[in-house]
C-alpha cells in the first residue's frame, strides 16, 4: 500500500533526498513510495547530466595553462588564467601538477635523434560523450564513456576500468606511417614521484590498477615522442 498523493513531499524536498540532505521522515517516504522514488531518480538523472555537461565549461584548456606555465600567453590571457586559477581549485591543481613537473628532471627526454618531441595532449571529448572509435579497442574496458585526448597525429583514449582505481589506456595513431607504441612506456605521476607504470603493448593498450584516487600526470613515453595528458583524475 502506498502513501496517499496528498502526504507526497515537494519537490524541494525530493530534491534534498537526492543531494543526501532530507529528514527522516522523507528519507522513509521516498524509499517506501514508488512515485516519489520515481521522482527521485529522475531528478538524480537530470543532475548527472548537468553536472556532466557543466564540469568546468569556463575552465581554460590543458594547453592554457601550460602555456601559462611556461610564460607564454600575453598579457591579457595571463591576467585572466591568473585571475580564473585563484579561483578554481581544480584549475590550481592541474597547474601545481604542471608547475612540479617542469620543475623536475624529466626522464625520457633523449632518443637516438638526441631529443623526444614533448607533446601536451589535449581533451576532446569528456566522459560523457558519445562512444568513439577509440574507446573501441581499450581492452576490457568496463565503461563505454571514455575521455578522448589529441596530440599531434594521435589520439589517446582513457577508461575508467572494472573498480576504483583501474584505469584503461589505448593509443592510436591517426597517420599510417606512425611508429607503434609497442615498447613504450606509461607513467602516472604525481607531483615529481612516478605513482604506477605499465608497458604499452603493440595495440597501443596500457593499464594501471589500484591507483589511489587524485589528480595525475600521465606521461607517454613512445618512440619518437613523450606525450603528456595534465590534470588526469583518478577516483
Amino acid at each position: 500500500m502506498h502513501p496517499s498523493s496528498t502526504s507526497h513531499p515537494n519537490p524541494d524536498d525530493v530534491l534534498a533526498y537526492v543531494d543526501g540532505d532530507a529528514t527522516p521522515a522523507v528519507v522513509a517516504h521516498v524509499e517506501g513510495c514508488d512515485v516519489c522514488a520515481e521522482q527521485a531518480d529522475a531528478l538524480e538523472a537530470t543532475q548527472a547530466g548537468l553536472t556532466r555537461l557543466l564540469y568546468r565549461f569556463d575552465c581554460p584548456d590543458p594547453l592554457t595553462l601550460g602555456e601559462y606555465a611556461l610564460d607564454l600567453l600575453g598579457p591579457e590571457q595571463r591576467q585572466q588564467t591568473a585571475a580564473h586559477t585563484l579561483e578554481c581549485d581544480a584549475c590550481a591543481s592541474e597547474l601545481q601538477q604542471v608547475r612540479a613537473y617542469l620543475a623536475a628532471e624529466a626522464p625520457f627526454r633523449e632518443d637516438v635523434t638526441g631529443r623526444l618531441r614533448r607533446l601536451v595532449a589535449t581533451l576532446l571529448s569528456p566522459a560523457s560523450g558519445p562512444r568513439s572509435l577509440a574507446t573501441a579497442a581499450l581492452r576490457g574496458a568496463a565503461d563505454s564513456a571514455a575521455r578522448v585526448y589529441q596530440a599531434d597525429d594521435l589520439t589517446v583514449s582513457l577508461s575508467r576500468g572494472d573498480g576504483p582505481g583501474h584505469l584503461i589506456g589505448v593509443i592510436i595513431a591517426t597517420s599510417p606511417d606512425q611508429t607503434p607504441a609497442d615498447g613504450g612506456q606509461a607513467r602516472l605521476v604525481s607531483g615529481s614521484q612516478t605513482v604506477a607504470s605499465s608497458p604499452i603493448d603493440d595495440l597501443g593498450n596500457f593499464e594501471f590498477e589500484d591507483i589511489p584516487p587524485g589528480v595525475y600526470l600521465l606521461e607517454l613515453q613512445l618512440a619518437e615522442a613523450l606525450v603528456i595528458v595534465e590534470g588526469l583524475q583518478v577516483r
